[in-house]
């Protein structure tokens, strides 16, 4: 897997030679929509004259109870710029993946292909994949929540002195849910890609497949994934994260694309074999 990781990074780098600007300008296209819905959610915050929590907080409980008991207005204004976030961000992302999907495969990129997607199309894939997310984190993140919530009902009475080990528990339990979420989900790694080179299939056989192909493939996933990690961790440093979202991008092209004709062969050879 070493080698094939190598190779993959080499791929992606000759496949963005001359296309780095145009990737770069995609992914800052992206930052600067962030910052302007963040931007519209301050401003919103400030003409109502509301806070994301009510009082003063010192410890965890008061925060989750300020944040419980925030003022509605603000929860509405969050809620509002978070699915305008969503409705603007899942296409444009796509969009960035897909610019990446055509410069690995060699073919002709043109900044436009990042509006070149179906936007209420991706937005459902993600909510498809999110929902799976949550229903596998809900494991440990249920218990881990109703953990974070308890000392504020225990109060200052004999179980006080039980407070720090609760936390500690209800944080490894989140720290769980979340590795079992992220997990979970890698096996739909390739549906975007999936959909991408079979705009005729349907949300739920490009998940389905995704799901096929990735079976024994997801540690392959995972070990190209952590090999991005101290790069990511320089990036503010050294090498700017417009140009080190664009690599990471290719590089997964490439990865699917190898992950799906390798399976391809596979069913080829044991479909020669039952012959």
């Amino acid at each position: 897997m070493t080698q094939i990781r190598k190779q993959i990074k080499k791929n992606a780098k000759a496949a963005l030679c001359g296309k780095w600007g145009m990737a770069s300008a995609a992914v800052i296209l992206i930052v600067c929509v962030i910052v302007l819905v963040s931007a519209i959610m301050e401003f919103l915050l400030i003409v109502f004259g509301v806070n994301i929590f009510n009082r003063d907080f010192m410890k965890l409980e008061d925060v989750l109870g300020g944040l419980v008991n925030s003022d509605p207005t603000a929860l509405i204004i969050i809620a509002g710029c978070l699915v305008l976030d969503i409705i603007l961000l899942v296409p444009l992302w796509t969009g960035l993946k897909r610019l990446c999907c055509n410069a690995a495969a060699g073919n002709e990129t043109r900044f436009p292909d990042i509006f070149s997607i179906k936007w209420f199309s991706s937005i459902r894939l993600f909510f498809a994949v999110f929902i799976r997310f949550v229903l596998a984190a809900a494991v440990f993140s249920v218990p881990s929540a109703m953990l974070f919530l308890l000392p504020s009902r225990i109060g200052s009475g004999r179980m006080a002195g039980l407070v720090p080990l609760i936390y500690f528990t209800a944080f490894v339990l989140a720290v769980f849910a979340l590795i079992l979420g992220f997990v979970f989900i890698k096996r739909y790694f390739l549906s975007m890609y999936l959909a991408s080179e079979n705009p005729d299939w349907k949300l739920r056989r490009c998940l389905k497949v995704s799901a096929k192909m990735m079976r024994g493939r997801k540690s392959g996933l995972l070990n190209l994934e952590l090999s991005f990690i101290p790069l990511l961790l320089t990036g503010v440093l050294v090498v700017p994260l417009i140009f080190i979202i664009p690599y990471i991008q290719t590089s997964f092209a490439i990865y699917a694309k190898y992950i799906i004709q390798d399976y391809e062969n596979s069913e080829t050879e044991k479909q020669l074999y039952e012959r």
